[in-house]
């Protein structure tokens, strides 16, 4: 028996050999094979970028006008950009010089869209989305639509964003220096807008009464400084009217700059509950929702909210924040449909390779709808009146002084006569809470969001 069992160990043992010996070359092929696959896969990303690298060989060396490296390198990233995203560009570093000082003083404060060349024009241009008061576009009269097709002696067309800013911005020297050809709406000719010289910085947000009872709040730009104000000053009038407070007007006409933590701060301070920002984009799990803090400055009396073409970016996520969460009622006209988060991310940390501008996310409104593309639309539709198609909605061109535009008085506003009237007919939300201002807990800890990049 024992030599019987012998033979059939030695048998298994050997068949257990050869099996493993088997798995093992099966394993080897399909490794060797995973790893000729990857190799032939790195191989066509190379081929890919051969094709590059000999087209621009091509150019280089054909091409009448003898570009350089540096010209076409910039040039292949600058059109890969453009090909999925129209607004998305890239900046030498060079250009890339240009923006600290542009966004430190942001004296100019206009916001733009690179457009193409309109009909019997032979360079594209600007679309202006919006101008920021008290800056020298707001007083020259630009507003939302209009084109800017020349700086000075410079076709705008041929000027990337950053250094279009830059020459608006210092611009000076003789009146001919001084002025931009703007193509105003439905017009064929472009005017002349002379710009003029402006110092200081606007502030980011005012509060007035232009009725009793009822306060006007106006926003030049969304962002922490314009929370802080409305905060400390909304606070101040509701202790000081008390039981008397109606109602508040919050005016986001013309105002497309800002940031989206700037749009989440003041929504919260209007809401007691509900989503006040909400973001897709690429990290933090593609998404962002913030969530209100218990406390309303306006304690549940109406608000109303103004807007209009020139509303844009995070204007446009604050007025679907709040009306979203049925805390306000929307006047005037649709929005700019500007609902895109905009990031320059540098190519390295001294910017020494230039930089790249891009999408990094979408502002929705709190049922998660897109705003890019749609805008915020009112509930209440009412133009301007009396009309004036030189100014901003907010302004009226003026006869005296510099003879540019300036703040439109309650009298001149029917934008904002419609807006008190609405509250004056409108029951509270939820009833008046007399006593100290509600107090706002300290801010919830939330993803911080990319800041957005001019548009």
């Amino acid at each position: 028996m024992s030599r019987l069992v012998q033979p059939i160990g030695l048998a298994c043992a050997q068949a257990f050999r050869r099996i493993v010996v088997t798995i093992a070359c099966l394993t080897s092929c399909a490794c060797f094979e995973q790893a000729a696959a990857g190799d032939r896969a790195e191989q066509r990303k190379f081929e890919r970028l051969e094709f590059m690298v000999r087209s621009m060989r091509i150019t280089r060396r054909w091409h009448v006008n003898k570009p350089t490296r540096k010209e076409l390198i910039a040039g292949a990233i600058d059109g890969m950009l453009r090909k999925i995203d129209s607004e998305a560009e890239y900046y030498s570093p060079s250009q890339l010089k240009l923006l600290s000082p542009l966004t430190q003083a942001d004296e100019l404060g206009i916001e733009l869209r690179r457009e193409p060349a309109p009909p019997r024009r032979d360079s594209p241009g600007y679309r202006v989305i919006s101008s920021r008061d008290g800056t020298a576009a707001a007083i020259a009269g630009l507003k939302a639509g209009d084109l800017i097709a020349r700086v000075g002696d410079q076709d705008a067309g041929n000027l990337s964003y950053l250094k279009l800013l830059d020459l608006v911005g210092r611009i000076g020297g003789s009146a001919a220096e001084r002025a931009l050809a703007v193509v105003r709406k439905d017009a064929e000719v472009p005017d002349t807008v002379p710009l003029p010289a402006i110092e200081g910085r606007p502030a980011s947000a005012d509060l007035s009464e232009p009725e009793p009872g009822i306060i006007w709040v106006r926003v030049a730009s969304v962002d922490r400084a314009a929370a802080s104000v409305i905060s400390t000053e909304l606070a101040g009038a509701r202790r000081q009217l008390g039981l008397n407070l109606r109602g508040g007007v919050l005016d986001l006409r013309a105002t497309a700059t800002g940031e989206a933590d700037g749009a989440a701060e003041i929504a919260d301070l209007f809401l007691d509950r509900g989503i006040v920002l909400n973001v897709q984009q690429r990290q933090n799990s593609g998404a962002v929702r913030r969530q209100a803090r218990p406390g309303d400055l306006l304690a549940g009396k109406p608000l109303a909210i103004l807007i209009d073409a020139g509303t844009a970016g995070p204007a446009e996520a604050l007025a679907a924040a709040i009306a979203g969460n049925r805390r306000a009622r929307v006047i005037g006209l649709r929005s700019a449909g500007r609902g895109a988060v905009r990031t320059l991310e540098r190519l390295d940390r001294q910017g020494r390779k230039g930089a790249i501008r891009l999408t990094t996310g979408r502002f929705l409104t709190p049922k998660g709808e897109a705003i890019e593309g749609q805008g915020v639309a009112p509930d209440v539709v009412e133009a301007q009146a009396p009309k004036d198609d030189t100014c901003r909605s907010l302004d009226i061109r003026i006869s005296v002084g510099t003879g540019g535009c300036a703040r439109r008085t309650l009298a001149q506003d029917g934008q904002l006569r419609a807006a008190i009237a609405q509250l004056t007919a409108t029951a509270a939300v939820k009833p008046a809470v007399a006593g100290s201002t509600p107090a706002k807990r300290a801010p919830a800890n939330g993803p911080p969001i990319s800041p957005q990049a001019r548009p």
